[in-house]
């Protein structure tokens, strides 16, 4: 055997051993995040489910979809799809994100990590509406911009609001957030995943906008209400 075909042989045994490891580590890793769903799965009845917006119901069943679907360090990111009933729909779906990490009973819920959030004083500007938001809510932000924005510019024409009124929505990274145009990340109480859950959740912060709105530019709540059913929320939906 010649010197050309040994270095061969040798560098053929070497792209093996590195593929064999990565395959090894690749099948660990994934075993290990359906571990962390597994249990998620199991013991969901265990943990409070949140609330995606006021008055959804969550079904007594098991969760549609539970889902592990990223590693950060030894934390899991899992997303569990449950399905509600609101006060329009009877079967809207929203997907929550909790983290697990190890623990002497199996696994047990951990905060996010704060990388998973990003830059945490993300602004998005609209005309009439500016939304404070983790940098990871950015890409549903934008959609919700789409929807508000419009409804706000339609509102103003009809109340000829000054050109400064303004109105200004926070999304905060904890779970207890709680006050006018303040709310936790959907992210921890539920992303909307179907058309009907959609609608409900579009059409709520549309229309908690535009109550905050009257009142910033001195519009009864009975106004507010008139002006909502004036504008059919239910077309202003996110692109597809």
């Amino acid at each position: 055997m010649n010197q050309r075909t040994r270095v061969f042989l040798v560098l053929i045994g070497i792209i093996v051993l590195v593929a064999g490891a990565s395959a090894y580590t690749m099948i660990a890793s994934a075993s290990y995040m359906n571990s962390a769903a597994d249990y998620a799965r199991e013991h969901y009845a265990e943990f409070s489910v949140p609330e995606p917006l006021p008055g959804a119901i969550p079904f007594s069943e098991p969760p549609v979809r539970v889902e592990a679907v990223a590693r950060y360090g030894d934390a899991i990111e899992v997303q569990i799809t449950r399905r509600y009933k609101t006060l329009r729909h009877s079967n809207a779906e929203f997907a929550s994100t909790h983290f697990y990490s190890p623990s002497a009973n199996g696994w047990q819920i951990v905060p996010a990590p704060e990388s998973f959030w990003g830059e945490q004083h993300s602004i998005t500007t609209g005309a009439r509406i500016n939304i404070l938001h983790p940098q990871r809510d950015a890409k549903l932000v934008q959609a919700l911009l789409k929807v508000v924005d419009p409804a706000l510019e339609a509102t103003c024409q009809h109340w000829q609001c000054p050109p400064q009124a303004k109105v200004i929505l926070q999304f905060l990274p904890v779970s207890d957030a709680m006050g006018d145009l303040i709310h936790p990340s959907p992210r921890l109480t539920g992303v909307p995943v179907n058309r009907e859950a959609d609608e409900d959740f579009w059409s709520a912060l549309t229309a908690e906008a535009i109550l905050a709105l009257a009142s910033q530019v001195g519009q009864s709540p009975v106004a507010a209400y008139h002006e909502i059913m004036r504008i059919d929320l239910y077309v202003l939906l996110p692109l597809e």
